[in-house]
């Protein structure tokens, strides 16, 4: 069955997409091979790299020469592929041909092609409804010249009459020709900006009216780009071309496409949890809670080339949507409630640089919603599921700018700033430790809120109850070696304030990773998870900016007990640079230490001559933050609380509990002695009472026993901490 759907996908491609012809009359061809030397260690040298637009008939010509420098490109490129969607692209095949000592053989013949359709996509939940292009290459061996030549031609659904394009010359292949032009009427509108270094193009005149901008350069060497740039840093050569003038130009024209229901209303299950309309708050919270989690996301592009939503009604009948259908589908129930909401196209990875760039459809892949309460707006994305945090404290990642699908004129707005969303991560690790060959005790209490909320109940409603205890003990399990949980793990979700907390506890055999002497124990801690949150720079000069996670909030404590712990002066150490702030903090009271690492981030990355001073910090909070704990041998754990491994909410309500009365015990005459001593105000009355209580017999202690007692007593009050 599959083969027969293959081949009449196949042969529908073949019939009305694909077309076997000559170059348009509008390329400009260069029949000659263009020689570039090899340079050592290189699989391929790009010979040509020529890309020519015409921008009246939305086509592109591609041509491109290849050098095969070893096995490894042999294999690579013996098969020539192109991927291309049928449901709004078109392509014609001009040559595909092998160059070898000045012999020259064709193999884009039609008995050649083959049309596969893969959907590679389909583990990320979207259909895209591509095809590829196929032609498998004989006798192909180290030193031929691969030469191929086609044209896409674009049949967008939405704004089909304009022309854009974004081109970077190529950075991973050294290309020894770039070759960049446009094509455009002359009474065309059309606009561009460069950052290549020839900027300005080339500007000829052509007949019938034409005017060609061209950009070349030779020679590129290949380059990879920093590890940890930011997505939205721009590359460094770049062309932008656009004859859209406005942003308003895309936002009126994607709104006129978009399906808009006038009298439509709320879906009669969804109507009866509205208790409260005029709660504008609470019903919001109900239609994105909806939306959200009652939708699952898939992305089918084979209908409306992928550009338009559906109809409202269509994506309640299915179940599913894509950002788009989501999108729209929020956005008529929030107005039908009153509550005024708009589409927002963003770009998911060159949001902050937008402004930057000039208006067209193509730098948008990604639509969200926007919607106002109390004058306020706010931002959610409906392809998020299991968010908590109401309709004014739910996260959303920085897209930085956006624009708004509305049919006033509008231009881009930059993301509002949600101050009610607060995402913290804290880590507090409790050890009853025992050095006497006994199991210690650990605690774990992690306690969450904001995004990182919403990631454990994501994952708890995707593993299921036992799947997600699982993950959790295995964690621990590789974060300490733990033996066996000592309670099962308890977790609270108040989705409302969306805030998590969790607890663990668990038997820890530490005779398993300490190294010891006849009177002392090692034992080196786990590394601080503070370490994990922020990628460490090499030493190697950059020139693009460092990225790191924006708006850390993350602290992590390790409080150990012990009867070895004495009291020592605390400690503080700071750590600061623009946009990051850190601090190791220990406090070493009796019988309970406690180290707090803290890390808040302000920013999304680290400019390039700052990234050595970054480097530095890291490591030396990472030495700080770095613990071993020397202990005395023979030393029990200390007495496990009754509420040792309860939840916050569960000792709030153990508080509310009615208090049992307690009979006393009857005291000792050596207490009741000491209790008179302390409670009394008058001399005779003490005296009176040391008169009145018998002495015990037995109390003294022989010179051995006393020094044996002091020497015990000394090692029992020693625990170190290591940097």
């Amino acid at each position: 069955m599959e083969s027969v759907m293959q081949a009449s996908v196949a042969e529908k491609v073949r019939s009305t997409q694909l077309e076997h012809s000559s170059p348009a009359e509008w390329v400009r061809m260069n029949e000659s091979v263009r020689t570039t030397p090899r340079r050592d260690g290189e699989p391929i040298t790009r010979l040509l790299l020529d890309i020519q637009h015409d921008t009246e008939s939305h086509a592109s010509c591609i041509r491109q020469q290849q050098r095969l420098e070893n096995k490894q490109a042999v294999q690579e490129l013996a098969q020539w592929r192109i991927n291309f969607d049928p449901n709004s692209q078109k392509i014609k095949l001009h040559h595909i041909r092998v160059i070898r000592d000045g012999i020259t053989r064709e193999y884009s013949k039609p008995e050649n092609v083959r049309i596969i359709q893969r959907e590679e996509d389909l583990e990320s939940y979207i259909l895209h409804g591509q095809v590829t292009l196929l032609v498998v290459l004989e006798d192909i061996r180290v030193g031929d010249v691969i030469d191929s030549c086609y044209t896409l031609i674009n049949q967008p659904q939405l704004l089909p009459d304009h022309f854009s394009s974004f081109q970077s010359p190529p950075d991973l292949i050294r290309t020894g020709e770039y070759k960049l032009s446009v094509r455009f009427p002359q009474q065309t509108a059309i606009q561009w900006k460069s950052a290549l270094p020839e900027n300005n193009p080339l500007i000829t005149e052509e007949e019938g009216g034409y005017i060609r901008w061209q950009w070349r350069t030779h020679d590129i060497d290949p380059t990879e780009a920093e590890v940890h740039t930011p997505s939205w840093k721009l590359p460094t050569d770049w062309v932008h071309i656009s004859d859209m003038q406005k942003w308003s130009e895309l936002a009126v024209a994607a709104h006129s496409a978009w399906p808009e229901v006038s009298d439509f209303k709320l879906p009669d299950q969804l109507a009866s949890k509205i208790d409260d309309p005029g709660n504008q708050k609470k019903t919001a919270d109900t239609l994105i809670r909806y939306v959200q989690d009652e939708f699952r996301y898939l992305s089918v592009k084979t209908n409306l080339g992928g550009q338009i939503p559906n109809p409202p009604e269509k994506v309640i009948e299915r179940g599913y949507g894509d950002c788009k259908d989501l999108c729209s589908l929020l956005t008529h129930l929030l107005g039908s409630q009153s509550i005024k909401a708009r589409p927002i196209l963003v770009n998911t990875t060159l949001g902050k640089s937008l402004p930057e760039l000039l208006p067209c459809a193509t730098l948008f892949d990604h639509v969200i919603v926007e919607y106002k309460i109390d004058g306020m707006a706010y931002w959610v994305d409906p392809t998020l599921t299991e968010q908590g945090g109401g309709a004014t404290g739910r996260y959303i990642p920085s897209y930085y700018f956006g624009l708004p699908i509305q049919a006033r004129p509008t231009h881009l707005v930059e993301q509002p700033h949600n101050r009610s969303v607060k995402d913290s991560y804290q880590l507090h690790d409790t050890i009853l430790l025992d050095t006497a060959k006994n199991t210690s005790i650990l605690r774990v209490t992690t306690t969450v809120s904001g995004r990182y909320a919403d990631d454990f109940r994501l994952q708890f409603a995707q593993e299921g109850p036992e799947g997600f205890i699982k993950s959790t003990e295995e964690r621990q399990s590789n974060r300490y070696q733990t033996e066996s949980s000592v309670t099962p793990v308890k977790y609270h979700d108040n989705r409302e304030l969306n805030e998590w907390q969790m607890i663990e506890v668990y038997n820890i055999d530490f005779f398993k990773s300490m190294s010891f002497d006849r009177q002392f124990l090692q034992l080196s801690l786990p590394r601080s998870i503070i370490m994990a949150a922020l990628p460490t720079p090499d030493e190697t000069e950059r020139q693009a900016p460092f990225e790191i996670p924006n708006n850390l909030d993350i602290t992590h404590i390790v409080e150990v007990h012990s009867k070895a712990n004495g009291r020592q002066r605390r400690q503080l150490k700071t750590f600061e640079l623009a946009g990051l702030e850190a601090s190791v903090e220990g406090i070493f009271r009796s019988g309970a230490w406690t180290k707090t690492i803290q890390l808040k981030t302000s920013t999304d990355h680290i400019p390039a001559d700052q990234v050595f001073s970054l480097r530095q910090l890291l490591l030396d909070l990472w030495q700080h933050s770095s613990w071993v704990i020397t202990a005395p041998r023979g030393l029990v754990r200390l007495h496990r609380p009754e509420d040792f491994g309860q939840l916050t909410a569960d000792k709030a309500k153990a508080k509310k509990r009615p208090q049992t009365t307690v009979v006393p015990k009857k005291q000792s005459a050596r207490r009741a002695r000491f209790r008179a001593q302390k409670l009394s105000t008058h001399p005779e009355e003490i005296k009176k009472s040391e008169q009145d209580t018998p002495k015990q017999k037995g109390r003294g202690k022989s010179k051995k026993e006393s020094h044996s007692g002091k020497r015990n007593g000394f090692l029992k009050s020693i625990l170190f901490w290591k940097k």
